[in-house]
């Protein structure tokens, strides 16, 4: 896969009218976004969810922090919905009507049993195969971008990996690491160093990854400043993750993958192609800067044009 080079961001930040992608497209709502099939129990996601296939939920809670929006849907179900003991939407005070039981979509048939809802529709307001594209072209153009920001290694007395991100740029840093890289860092630590502000991108590449019992470490505290909303990891080619023990910090990309998640919760986003297991969402959502694919495939285009051109030029018989 080739890799655009960074004086393409450069050049983009010049350029007031670049098309950036300050979200991710219609998941920016949603603090999971599945493609396919969801199957959860004894959890929760504290901001609205969305999947393409089936979902089955027992003793769940959606929606439960976040305002009513029918126009979006708090539980957007493209298939079918088996759901048991639970909840959608959250009446936060009897004085904010923006804070009520949560509207339901589903697609398929609904069968639920001692559920909490304002509204059932029979309908899918989503385009599950358009966004899947977006997403998937984005992780892909995303995930070939040239890293800025260093990497540091240190082998743990244990075994395991102690990784630290380093980077300076004020407006978007990117680090590359493989799936293996990230698996190793079970029992040890994960630091990102950047510019409060800054977007983090960190594009984890292979089949198979895992984060998995270690914790993560900023310049600040949580308390002084929350670095959550501006970072993504970008499992651009994995077809398998393992969430387990851990307190994700940050939002995932994972178009192609199948997510087992338990024991833990995500301080962001969780884009995949199915979920299982029983971590929560925490209702933060991502809203860091990256230049959208379509911004990135024209422009690197072009200064493969002025390249041919000017070898051309330079092979002109005199």
């Amino acid at each position: 896969m080739f890799k655009i080079a960074y004086v393409l961001i450069a050049v983009l930040i010049m350029m007031p009218n670049a098309s950036w992608a300050t979200a991710l497209g219609v998941a920016s709502y949603y603090n999971e976004f599945i493609f396919e099939n969801i199957s959860q129990d004894h959890s929760d996601s504290e901001g609205r969810v969305a999947a393409g296939g089936n979902v089955g939920y027992e003793h769940m809670s959606v929606a439960a922090n976040v305002k009513t929006d029918p126009a979006i849907g708090d539980l957007v179900v493209g298939g079918n919905l088996n759901f048991s003991h639970g909840s959608v939407g959250y009446l936060k005070d009897n004085t904010d009507v923006l804070y009520q039981k949560g509207s339901i979509y589903v697609g398929g048939m609904a069968n639920l049993y001692n559920v909490g809802y304002g509204s059932l529709t029979v309908g899918n307001p989503i385009n599950f195969q358009a966004a899947r594209s977006y997403l998937t072209q984005s992780s892909a153009a995303w995930g070939a971008l040239n890293p800025n920001g260093t990497v540091t290694k240190n082998l743990l007395g244990n075994g395991s990996f102690e990784i630290i991100l380093t980077g300076y740029d004020p407006h978007l840093n990117i680090f590359e690491l493989s799936g293996e890289d990230v698996m190793k860092a079970n029992a040890g630590s994960f630091s990102i160093n950047t510019p409060p502000g800054a977007t983090v991108l960190v594009n984890i590449d292979g089949s198979v990854s895992a984060m998995q019992n270690f914790g993560f470490f900023f310049p600040l505290p949580e308390e002084e400043y929350d670095w959550d909303p501006y970072i993504l990891y970008n499992f651009y080619q994995a077809s398998s993750l393992t969430f387990e023990a851990i307190e994700i910090h940050g939002s995932v990309l994972a178009p192609f993958a199948d997510v087992q998640f338990s024991n833990g919760h995500i301080e962001g986003q969780l884009i995949a192609m199915s979920l299982t297991g029983d971590g929560e969402a925490h209702d933060e959502f991502f809203i860091g800067q990256i230049p959208e694919a379509t911004t990135l495939l024209l422009l690197g285009a072009g200064f493969i044009g002025i390249a041919l051109g000017r070898r051309k030029m330079s092979i002109r018989p005199h």
